[in-house]
């Protein structure tokens, strides 16, 4: 903190609320923040405003998240999770910026809230569903609805090198311009990365995949595209992926078509 104004605001006995757009940003971007707020005996309540239902998975994510909260020290009574089609998670589509202003305002007022986390205007990553958040922010601040002096504190989008220099950004991060760094002990480190569970890997996903020559109606497929599969184990594999499939499953036989890349995967001589 880089002035007595900032170390004040920082005092015991806030009600801090961190503003999410997914479960896992929580862990995935703010767990140094949230432990360092905890350690200042802030009481944090946390809005989340999608299930993460991206791939389908929303009440598993939901179900991740408490327990993702239980570990940051964030009680379940303390958590909202926001599970509406206006708030799709989807890089794709813009979240409308005055509906998530209300929504954000009431929570500010309903639980007393006097410091407000989330992300900056570049979203750390920018997904757009990030970026959403923050542009809200600005809305309640431009038009007057926070109250006079409303402390909100964002964090600070990097290049990508530096997200990766682990301690070595650390010399980068105390010259640098934020208001306020957070650095773990090593209890809240452990803290924050607790033994993964054992589980089954073995998992069955049904998807869609539309062959060159057919055409669907828009949101006439129910299930993940295979585009989106293949994005889900790229995203969820740690080290490896192992791929077992067949040479080809639909050949032109199959879907009564004639496309001549079909033959031409089938007869290498062509």
């Amino acid at each position: 903190m880089k002035s007595q104004e900032q170390a004040d605001l920082l005092g015991g006995g806030s009600h801090t609320l961190l503003v999410i757009a997914h479960p896992d940003d929580e862990a995935m971007f703010f767990a140094p923040t949230v432990l360092g707020l905890a350690r200042l005996r802030h009481r944090v309540f946390l809005l989340c405003f999608s299930a993460g239902n991206y791939y389908n998975q929303g009440e598993i994510r939901k179900r991740e998240l408490l327990q993702s909260c239980d570990v940051l020290g964030i009680p379940p009574s303390s958590v909202m999770i926001i599970d509406n089609r206006d708030f799709p998670d989807d890089p794709c589509v813009q979240w409308n910026t005055e509906h998530v202003a209300s929504i954000l305002l009431q929570h500010i007022e309903v639980n007393s809230i006097n410091l407000v986390v989330t992300f900056d205007a570049g979203g750390v990553s920018g997904h757009s569903n990030h970026v959403a958040l923050y542009a809200a922010v600005r809305t309640l601040h431009s038009e007057g609805k926070l109250p006079k002096g409303f402390p909100v504190l964002t964090l600070q989008s990097v290049s990508v090198l530096r997200k990766y220099l682990s301690l070595l950004d650390l010399p980068f991060s105390l010259l640098g311009t934020c208001d306020v760094l957070f650095v773990l002990t090593s209890k809240e480190v452990t803290r924050a990365k607790p033994p993964v569970p054992y589980y089954d890997p073995c998992e069955a996903m049904l998807v869609e995949s539309i062959p060159q020559g057919l055409d669907f109606p828009n949101a006439s497929t129910g299930d993940p595209s295979t585009s989106q599969a293949w994005l889900g184990l790229l995203t969820g594999a740690h080290s490896s992926l192992d791929i077992v499939s067949f040479y080809l499953t639909l050949t032109n036989n199959n879907i009564h078509t004639w496309e001549p890349f079909v033959q031409e995967l089938i007869d290498p001589s062509i």
